[in-house]
C-alpha cells in the first residue's frame, strides 16, 4: 500500500499550519486528515488517502464522507487549477450543506499518468494497468473549508494548498517513491 506523505513537509511555503491530525486509518485505503489554520484564523481540512486498489479509486468522491454525515451536495463543477510546475489540472469543486452549515470542497485523484477530477476519468488507464498486472498508486486528496472573511483570498489560499499537495504527490508517483 502506498505511504502517506508528511503533510507539514508538503505545506512548506504555504500559509497553512497543522493544528490537529487524525491517526492514520486503513479501511480499503490508507488515509489521514489534518486540520490546518492560516495566519488570519481561517481553517481548512485536508484529507489524503492512498491505495493501489483500482475499485477504491474509481468509486472515491470527495463528497462521500460528508454525505454520510447528512450533508447534501448543492453545487458541483470542475475547476482548472495551476500547479507549481506551470501546468494546469482539472479538479472537482463542490458545495455541500447540512442545516446552516455550508462547506466548499475541492478534490482530485493523483494516478499514474496525472491528476483527474474524478476516478471515472481514469477508468481506461486503470483497466489497462489491471490487464498488465499493475495498479496505482492512487492518491485521493480533498480540501474542505467554510467560507470565511475575504472569501476570494481564502479560496486562493486553499487553491494554493491543494496545488502544492497535488504537485508533491505527482512527484511521488512519477519517481516511484510512493511505497513504504
Amino acid at each position: 500500500m502506498p505511504s502517506l506523505p508528511d503533510v507539514p513537509a508538503l505545506a512548506v511555503g504555504s500559509q497553512w499550519r497543522v493544528e490537529d491530525a487524525s491517526p492514520t486509518v486503513e479501511m480499503g485505503m490508507r488515509y489521514r486528515q489534518w486540520l490546518l489554520r492560516d495566519a488570519t484564523g481561517n481553517e481548512a481540512s485536508l484529507f489524503v488517502g492512498a491505495t493501489t486498489k483500482t475499485q477504491v479509486m474509481l468509486r472515491w468522491s470527495g463528497e462521500l464522507g460528508y454525505q454520510g454525515e447528512g450533508y447534501v451536495v448543492t453545487d458541483r463543477g470542475e475547476q482548472a487549477l495551476p500547479l507549481s510546475d506551470r501546468h494546469t489540472v482539472t479538479i472537482t469543486r463542490a458545495e455541500v450543506r447540512h442545516l446552516s452549515d455550508r462547506l466548499l470542497l475541492q478534490y482530485a485523484i493523483v494516478a499514474p499518468g496525472g491528476v483527474v477530477a474524478r476516478g471515472t476519468q481514469s477508468a481506461w488507464r486503470a483497466l489497462w494497468d489491471a490487464l498488465r498486472g499493475t495498479s496505482g498508486p492512487y492518491y485521493v486528496v480533498r480540501v474542505a473549508g467554510m467560507p470565511g472573511g475575504g472569501v476570494a483570498r481564502v479560496t486562493r489560499e486553499r487553491d494554493r494548498l491543494l496545488a502544492t499537495v497535488l504537485s508533491a504527490l505527482l512527484a511521488r508517483v512519477d519517481t516511484g517513491s510512493a511505497t513504504g
